[in-house]
C-alpha cells in the first residue's frame, strides 16, 4: 500500500515536471545541476520512501518482538499450570497419607485400648 502511494507520488511528479523539466534544464545547464525541478523531487521521492521503508521495518520489528513476548508468556503460564498441578496432587497424595496413618494408628490405639480393658 505504502509503495503503491510512492509509486503514485512518482508518477504525478513525473508528469508535472515532463513538460517543464526540458526547457528548466537547457536554461539552468549552465549554472548548476541543482536548479533542474526533477533533482529535488527525486530528493524527496527518495526521502520518503527511505522513511516510509524505515517506519514499516520498525513496525514489523515491533510486532515480532510483541509475538515473541506473548508466546514466551504462554509457555511460562503452562508451565505455571503445570507445576500447580503437580503440587496439588503432591499436596492430595500426603493428605491422603496423613489420613491412612491417622486412620492406622486410630486403629492400632483402640485394640490396644480393648486388650487393656480385657486383661
Amino acid at each position: 500500500m505504502v509503495e503503491d502511494y510512492i509509486n503514485t507520488q512518482k508518477s504525478v511528479m513525473d508528469s508535472i515536471f515532463s513538460s517543464a523539466a526540458p526547457y528548466y534544464e537547457n536554461t539552468y545547464r549552465m549554472y548548476s545541476y541543482w536548479f533542474s525541478p526533477r533533482v529535488p523531487t527525486e530528493l524527496w521521492a527518495r526521502s520518503v520512501s527511505n522513511i516510509v521503508e524505515n517506519i514499516s521495518t520498525t513496525v514489523r520489528i515491533n510486532n515480532e518482538i510483541l509475538f515473541e513476548s506473548i508466546d514466551a508468556w504462554r509457555s511460562a503460564f503452562e508451565r505455571a499450570q503445570q507445576h500447580t498441578q503437580e503440587l496439588s496432587r503432591i499436596n492430595t497424595n500426603t493428605a491422603k497419607a496423613f489420613e491412612n496413618t491417622a486412620r492406622e494408628t486410630a486403629a492400632e490405639f483402640s485394640v490396644s485400648r480393648q486388650r487393656e480393658v480385657y486383661r
